[in-house]
């Protein structure tokens, strides 16, 4: 007979918590055989493992030690020769150097040669005198300008001929600070 519905409840949550306790328990300790199984086995061949690199990391300092300490200057001085025999070795006699054939002075131009040439030479303009500072012919004063046009200052070539200008027109107020 039940008197007290929430006893019976709470008494139910205990039983169930209980039974859930043993069977996390009894899974644990099923688990715990297996992982130790797992465990077991991994530790032999992790072991093993260990030993056979140990052995083999002795094999080679061992073996680079006997190299490293058989080498005397005779067996040095052998492998050297035997190397210095094994290089490539300079051909026994050089070369002939072949010398291109000398060069002739060029012919005077012939007169009828100079006499076709005459119109080429009128052609091309009046030569200035000897005496003068002009390189070439005298050209026109259009050709001229077309030839050299005047260039473009910079930015900076600009401000210093405005200050320069200002400079020649306010030289009172010129503190001299300025380049």
């Amino acid at each position: 007979m039940i008197r007290k519905p929430g006893k019976l409840l709470d008494r139910i949550d205990a039983i169930h918590e209980r039974e859930r306790h043993e069977l996390s328990q009894s899974q644990r300790s099923v688990a715990r055989v297996h992982v130790k199984k797992i465990l077991d086995t991994h530790t032999a061949k992790f072991k093993s493992l260990r030993s056979r690199q140990t052995e083999e990391r002795r094999a080679e300092r061992e073996a680079q030690w006997a190299k490293t300490r058989t080498i005397t200057l005779d067996v040095a001085k052998f492998r050297l020769i035997q190397q210095w025999e094994s290089l490539p070795q300079p051909p026994a006699e050089p070369r002939p150097i072949k010398r291109a054939p000398a060069m002739e002075p060029p012919a005077t131009p012939s007169p009828a040669k100079l006499e076709a040439q005459q119109p080429f030479n009128d052609a091309a303009g009046e030569q200035p005198p000897a005496g003068s500072d002009q390189p070439g012919p005298k050209l026109t004063k259009g050709f001229a300008e077309a030839a050299n046009p005047p260039t473009k200052l910079s930015r900076a070539e600009q401000i210093r001929r405005e200050m320069e200008e200002w400079r020649s027109r306010n030289t009172d107020r010129d503190q001299g600070r300025e380049p």
